[in-house]
């Protein structure tokens, strides 16, 4: 029997290949956090959506910088918060937490949580092979939110990187660049201007425009319907409001 709040996280499978991205053409965005516990949650789901959605629009994982700056600091500073949205993430889901993610970071509590390090390194991935990101980024969160892996952390980001079947020794190559940093700072703010604030969230890009289709969790059954809304309107020439 699994403890209260344990329970197994899906089976981690390779996504898919899906059309690669290019600027000429509609992509659905996926705003994406390392450190959301929503976003460790929301795989199923994304997994769904990018399933239906594949022959028809390309996905891309954009990373806005949950915390940055002022909002870095020990988890043990978030602890209770932390716990309650735990509860709330498996209420919604039924996915659970792993108790190395409890024990190892939460109650030990000393972990200062930086988005910068785990989202640079989405996004080298994505450079690499866009095919692959988001089950990269998928094997970050569960490294963190199942293993107990910190996901700043060389180990957790290797892991995630041979999972997904990239080599993770040329992606920790291009990770601990000076200009790297500097990079995913630049994409967090022109995300930001974009309007990416909340983890999970999906957008339709078409060019310099992009149009917010679901804000936070939204399950696959419902955000499709919308994604395939935006979509004709987009060939009708006619807005669409999510």
């Amino acid at each position: 029997e699994c403890p209260r709040g344990q329970l197994p996280h899906p089976t981690l499978a390779p996504y898919p290949s899906t059309t690669v991205f290019t600027d000429a053409q509609p992509a659905l965005m996926y705003a994406f956090d390392p450190l959301s516990a929503w976003c460790y949650a929301y795989r199923p789901e994304i997994v769904e959506i990018r399933s239906a959605l594949q022959h028809a629009l390309p996905t891309r994982v954009v990373c806005g910088g949950m915390l940055t700056d002022g909002r870095e600091r020990p988890i043990r500073e978030d602890q209770e918060r932390i716990e309650l949205e735990m509860g709330e993430v498996l209420r919604r889901s039924g996915i659970g937490f792993g108790k190395n993610f409890v024990q190892n970071l939460l109650r030990e509590g000393s972990w200062v949580r930086r988005s910068e390090p785990g989202c640079r390194a989405v996004l080298i991935a994505q450079e690499l092979d866009c095919t692959r990101t988001l089950d990269f980024a998928n094997r970050l969160t569960h490294a963190t939110f199942w293993s107990g892996l910190r996901s700043d952390q060389p180990e957790a980001i290797s892991l995630a990187a041979t999972s997904a079947g990239y080599d993770a020794d040329k992606l920790l190559d291009l990770w601990r660049t000076p200009e790297a940093a500097e990079r995913t700072r630049r994409a967090f703010g022109d995300a930001r201007r974009r309007g990416v604030d909340v983890y999970p969230s999906l957008f339709l890009a078409d060019g310099e425009l992009w149009q917010p289709i679901c804000m936070g969790y939204v399950r696959a059954r419902d955000a499709i319907p919308r994604i395939n809304a935006a979509l004709e309107s987009r060939r009708a020439g006619k807005p669409n409001v999510a």
